[in-house]
């Protein structure tokens, strides 16, 4: 691992940096051996033919991999290398201290790593560095080298990888003892712990260099060396053993007295560990001793993850030394000509493989993110073993060269190979595409979500490259959508994470925040990387052309890298009428895809930036009379903030520029050369008003594009035009560039283009991938034809050039939000409950502000327009989706008891109402300002602020089963048995009526969801009717009822034939489901009763001893037609009482009504009573009735006159007239008497009124 130390420039860093990079081979030879101690065990003997192959890392490995520092070494930087810039007066001593400070914060506390660690420091200047005793691990380059500093480093890094070798025979004899062997069974993965000075010593690690400093003298300068190509996986090596190791090394038994203690017992895990030392060393043979006797010791005591690792580490030699044989270094290791010579690799792999997947692991045990990572790595390696077999079309050097480099086989290169070239790659190895797939494939599962991010990202990046190499596109887009949901929860989460430092960093240097954020709105601004939205950007656009969803026909504000490297084939794509192309693909597929790629663009750090709040808005003065609609939530798509950034086309008119302010212009260079590119006084050209620009110097690197940001300001208020920009190279004159947009004349050519594409739309066929419109457009014929056609004009002139115009409008005030009520921009309320924001705004500029305008947007408007613009639901639904829309806003300004302006450096206070309503999470509060003045223009302009608002509503109550029933009367018990509590005599109170068919019973429950008790309150207001009120405490998790007595409704013919109403200004809400004229009748009669039901009754709730407070809704209640019945009156009401006649003195008699007991009236025999019937015309005209009285029984009591077709006469509107018949019980008995009134001529009932009688001797 190469780090930089001290203050080295960037530049210098990366030159010294490059130098050692070049170095990427050492021959085993020129590894200078160490002093005849026990740590020459790893060293190469003499004679070596083989390379140790060294790969230059810039990061440590992530923390959570360091439970396999002795599992798998290779994962690990074996050596750190600083490179540091030093001179004469440089303290070489602090820059050591440095260098060690830093490597121990890399590594943690238990680590057996680094094993070495020398700090490179290059002179920057002639004057000679000393170097002291006691700066041991420090190298100084001198700069007189030169030419000759490559091979200089050779040697030093050859010194290195000595020190790196004494450290492997130190852990090995750190391990190789009972503390050791305890560490190594101690875990599924042992970790080396920290040794204090009281435990063993023989556990401490010597890493100190085996060189001593009149060594490093006498070192002559050599030749550089080149090596293979860099490596993918962690093997590091790639050697030959001398015959002289094969012999000394011949049995395993003699290997083991000489290496490790005579009394150690059988150790598979320690075993596994020296061999894989040993293949890192380059010492082949004896790596494969020491694995067979691993396998020997597992198969006694079974270990299945440290077993398959010894098959991975088996099958890594083997092709090691198949590499070093197919160069003339060894044989083959296969004798057997009959299979091929990768067929015992790929069964030991596919054994490993197994092992990995079958291990046993407890239930919630930690190990599952380690071993899910080392089964996804066998997977990836074993299919990178085949996969290069197969594009190298078999075994040999160019194969074992891409099974250890990162790039792209050659017969990947330039251009991936044709689907006849790879079924030939399948016939010469055997090896199918649908093998390799279904090898890497067995990576991707359920298990994939015990990785961390980091693999995460490796591991379907890997897969996604091995199947587009494959030509298996549909997979490759599947892996890919799941790469970016990993990549982008990385953004999410570290925008989070950056939040919350900035608020914890604030609280610290402020103090208290909740009194920081009452004193001062204060807001920080989040600087953001941008550099990688591109590349998301282009996956995207990617993915959804493999499903056939072309994103480049949607005109974006930051087009794709694809359109400046090739824009001749992004302007033939522009000129594709897509609307008339046919369809490809599953469209539910394709809008999935499509939402995925809007969320991760609208996720990505700045991707699309909204305008800043300084840049102006233009409007009409005849606008501001209709301010009030502006803000209508309910008009179409009609968007509800005078002016939305968000949804600002890339069409727009002429930009709005200000005077006298700054503005900022990108201008975007290319640098086509292969040297870096200086320029100077790099301004705008502009024409119009004056305009200043301030000059920039920069510099572009070669072959490269680099945006400038130029700076000025417009003088006077006019058009501008930016017409490119001037710039200057050294020695040279100043330049103008310039920048023209696109004319007429191109336009013509493109829509030509279109034209002969419209032609042959249907001519040619295509299936699979090719079927996408994107791909499919290059093989059509007159693809070269369009693309060479010449231009036509209609006139010999040529077309003016256009450029970019900018209009610049009058000086504007600026205003400024100085603070808010709210804590941390968040609210916190009860369903239905309201509360109130207020806002402080400061205006910071020297004009008056005298148009004050706010809008509102909230989580819920959007998805109700969706299906307000849907028309999917009846008319009805409409209009409970728009009467919540408008009549139950979140937010509110009642703008006439608010301030209408603000004075220069004055404040004003903005009073907003906000209402609790569920599903709401969040808001947007726009303000839109302006100075209007004495201008008489016809226009202004206005500028607009947005405050975000989080809101968070708490379910607390919920009204279900409303239903309308018939009156009941109460009971009416004897004085002495009437006990009850107060609120039973309260309820009895409030059902007492003057009469009962007059009216209903209104009942709905109330279920309280919260954690607190609530108190409800139902109140009756009706015209002609005393105000009534109910109150009941709902404890939490109970149901109470609620029962309110209602008069009967009566709604004119005129009304309830009235269409449902709409609350937009839409010209037409039609239902798009078919209703009948019958149907439809009802519908709307429904709708006008339960709008007067509702009208009538008012729900409230609070909290029991607080202040809190709140409207209960019964918008979302039905009313059905049995409940309508019960609620609507007659328009003719009859009421039936019966009256009884007393004596009073001789000749005069007195009628008295007979009150009714239970819904009863009682009476006695022969004794003569009247029933009066009162008929009431509640219509708004006269009428002339007739009644009818139908009795049972007939046969037992006697009437004066006829029950049938009596008549009543004209009866004039809202009055009544009443009708007496005489009548005389004979018998005891129960009797009910039915009246029904009809209008003359008229067969259908108009009213009806109903008496039941008991007659009994008292």
């Amino acid at each position: 691992m190469v780090i930089p130390v001290g203050s080295i420039s960037k530049a210098a860093y990366e030159e010294w940096n490059a130098l050692l990079r070049a170095v990427e081979s050492i021959p085993l030879v020129d590894v200078p051996p160490v002093r005849n101690d026990d740590r020459t065990r790893f060293m190469p003997p003499a004679a070596s033919n083989g390379h140790l192959h060294l790969d230059f890392v810039s990061h440590p490995p992530p923390i959570w991999h360091h439970s396999l520092a002795l599992f798998r070494p290779s994962l690990f930087p074996l050596g750190v290398i600083g490179i540091a810039s030093c001179s004469a007066s440089t303290s070489l001593h602090a820059l050591q201290a440095e260098f060690h400070k830093k490597v121990k914060h890399m590594y943690p506390y238990n680590s057996p790593y680094p094993l070495a660690q020398s700090c490179f420091a290059f002179e920057d200047s002639v004057e000679h560095t000393q170097l002291n005793a006691e700066d041991n691990g420090l190298e100084i380059i001198p700069s007189v080298l030169g030419a000759k500093i490559s091979n200089h480093l050779g040697m030093l890094l050859a010194g290195f990888c000595s020190q790196i070798l004494a450290g492997f025979a130190s852990l090995t004899r750190s391990l190789d003892s009972p503390k050791g062997w305890e560490i190594l069974h101690s875990a599924l993965f042992p970790t080396y712990p920290l040794e204090t000075d009281d435990e063993q010593p023989q556990l401490k690690l010597r890493t100190d260099s085996p060189r001593s400093s009149s060594e490093s003298a006498r070192m002559s300068l050599q030749p550089t060396i080149t090596g293979s190509p860099p490596r993918t996986f962690p093997t590091l090596t790639r050697s030959s053993s001398s015959a002289s190791t094969t012999n000394r090394n011949s049995t395993i038994a003699k290997n083991r007295r000489s290496m490790l203690q005579s009394n150690s017992p059988p150790n598979a895990r320690l075993s596994k560990v020296v061999a894989d030392l040993f293949l890192l060393a380059g010492r082949l043979s004896d790596a494969v001793n020491w694995y067979n006797d691993a396998v020997t010791h597992l198969r006694s005591t079974p270990d299945p993850v440290w077993h398959a690792a010894v098959l991975e580490g088996l099958c890594t030699a083997s092709v090691l030394e198949s590499w070093a044989g197919s160069a003339g270094l060894q044989t083959s290791i296969s004798a057997n000509t009959l299979r091929d010579p990768w067929s015992e690799i790929s069964d030991r792999m596919n054994m490993a493989i197994h092992m990995y997947f079958k291990a046993p692991l407890a239930d919630g045990s930690k190990d599952y993110p380690t071993v899910t990572l080392l089964y996804c790595s066998c997977v990836l390696r074993f299919t990178q073993f085949l996969f290069s077999i197969w594009s190298c079309n078999g075994w040999g050097p160019v194969a074992f060269l891409t099974m250890l480099s990162s790039s792209l086989p050659p017969s990947f290169t330039p251009e991936p190979p044709s689907n006849a070239r790879r079924w030939r790659m399948t016939s010469m190895t055997t090896i199918s595409r649908t093998q390799i797939a279904n090898i890497v494939a067995q990576a991707h599962g359920p298990w994939v979500m015990h990785l961390h991010s980091h693999d995460k990202i490796h591991l379907l990046s890997y897969m996604a490259g091995i199947y587009s190499c494959l030509g298996f596109g549909r997979k490759e887009v599947y892996v890919l959508r799941e790469l970016v949901s990993v990549v982008m929860d990385l953004v999410v989460l570290a925008r989070e994470e950056r939040r919350e430092q900035n608020m914890a960093r604030m609280g610290v240097a402020d103090g208290n925040l909740s009194e920081l954020a009452a004193s001062v709105h204060v807001t920080v601004r989040e600087h953001q990387l941008k550099d990688g939205n591109r590349s998301i950007l282009r996956l995207l656009i990617y993915i959804c052309g493999i499903y056939g969803v072309n994103l480049k026909a949607v005109p974006l504000q930051e087009q794709d890298s694809t359109k400046e490297n090739d824009p001749e084939w992004e302007e033939r794509l522009n000129s594709i009428d897509f609307s008339r192309q046919p369809t490809y693909g599953w469209s539910e597929l394709q809008m999935g895809v499509v939402r995925e790629a809007i969320a991760v663009t609208e996720a990505l750090p700045e991707v699309v930036p909204l305008p800043f709040s300084r840049i102006p808005l233009e409007h009409s003065k005849s606008e501001l009379g209709l301010r009030e609609s502006l803000q209508s939530p309910t008009s179409g798509a009609r968007d509800p903030f005078i002016y939305n950034p968000r949804l600002r086309s890339s069409a727009a008119s002429q930009t709005l520029l200000i005077q006298s302010e700054q503005l900022e212009f990108i201008l975007t260079l290319q640098n086509p050369f292969l040297f870096d590119l200086e320029l100077s006084n790099v301004q705008l050209s502009t024409s119009g008003v004056p305009f200043q620009s301030q000059p920039v110097t920069v510099t572009i690197p070669a072959n490269s594009f680099c945006p400038v940001t130029l700076v000025g300001i417009a003088e006077l208020p006019g058009l501008l035009t930016i017409r490119g920009c001037f710039a200057q190279t050294a020695g040279c004159e100043t330049r103008e560039f310039l920048l023209p947009l696109s004319t007429d004349e191109e336009e013509s050519k493109m829509e030509k283009r279109r034209t002969m594409k419209e032609a042959e739309l249907d001519r040619f066929k295509f299936t699979g991938l090719d079927a996408r419109p994107s791909h499919r457009e290059k093989k059509r014929l007159s693809f070269a034809v369009t693309t060479g056609a010449q231009p036509t004009t209609t006139s010999n002139e040529p077309a003016p050039t256009k450029f970019v115009e900018c209009r610049v409008v009058p000086e504007q005030p600026l205003l400024r939000i100085r603070r808010t009520s709210l804590t941390h921009g968040a609210v916190m309320m009860y369903d239905g409950e309201s509360t109130t924001i207020r806002l402080t705004v400061e205006n910071v500029s020297v004009l008056p502000i005298d148009f004050l305008k706010l809008t509102f947007d909230d989580s819920t408007i959007a998805p109700m327009q969706q299906l307000l613009n849907e028309g999917e639901m009846s008319v009805a639904e409409t209009y409970e989706t728009e009467y919540d829309l408008r009549r139950r806003p979140v937010f509110q300004w009642k703008s006439r008891d608010e301030p209408k302006g603000v004075k220069p450096g004055q404040k004003a206070v903005l009073t907003i109402s906000c209402l609790g309503k569920i599903g709401c999470v969040s808001g947007t509060v726009q303000i839109a300002y302006a100075h209007i003045g004495t201008d008489t223009t016809d226009s202004f302009y206005t500028r607009q602020i947005l405050y975000p608002v989080l809101v968070t509503v708490n379910q607390t109550l919920e009204c279900s089963s409303m239903d309308i029933l018939p009156f009941s009367p109460i009971p009416t018990l004897p004085l002495d048995e009437q006990e009850f509590d107060a609120d039973e005599k309260t309820r009895r109170n409030l059902l007492e009526v003057d009469s009962e068919s007059d009216w209903c019973l209104f009942t709905v429950d109330v279920r309280n969801s919260y954690a607190l008790p609530f108190e409800v309150h139902f109140e009756r207001q009706q015209e002609g009717t005393e105000a009534v009120s109910c109150s009941r405490l709902v404890p939490p998790g109970s149901t109470s009822r609620i029962t309110l007595p209602l008069r009967r409704i009566f709604l004119p013919v005129e009304q309830i034939s009235r269409p449902i109403p709409s609350l937009s200004d839409r010209q037409f809400v039609v239902s798009k489901a078919p209703v009948g004229n019958m149907n439809q009748s009802v519908q709307q009669e429904l709708f006008w009763y339960r709008e007067e039901l509702f009208n009538s009754i008012t729900a409230r709730w609070k909290e029991p001893g607080g202040s809190r407070n709140g409207d209960l809704s019964l918008r979302k209640q039905r009313l059905t037609a049995p409940m309508m019945e019960n609620l609507k009156t007659d328009p003719v009401r009859v009421n039936v009482t019966l009256l009884q006649q007393i004596e009073d003195g001789e000749d005069s008699r007195e009628e008295k009504p007979i009150p009714p007991i239970n819904g009863k009236v009682y009476a006695q025999p022969t004794q003569f009573h009247i029933i009066r019937c009162s008929v009431f015309n509640a219509t708004a005209e006269s009428k002339i009735l007739v009644l009818s009285i139908a009795a049972n029984p007939l046969e037992y009591f006697h009437v004066e006159g006829t029950l049938m077709d009596i008549p009543v006469g004209r009866v004039e509107s809202k009055a009544s007239k009443e009708v007496e018949i005489p009548v005389c019980f004979v018998a005891e008995g129960q009797f009910e008497f039915v009246a029904e009134v009809r209008i003359l001529g008229d067969q259908a009932r108009s009213g009806e009124g109903e008496l039941k009688v008991i007659v009994r001797e008292l």
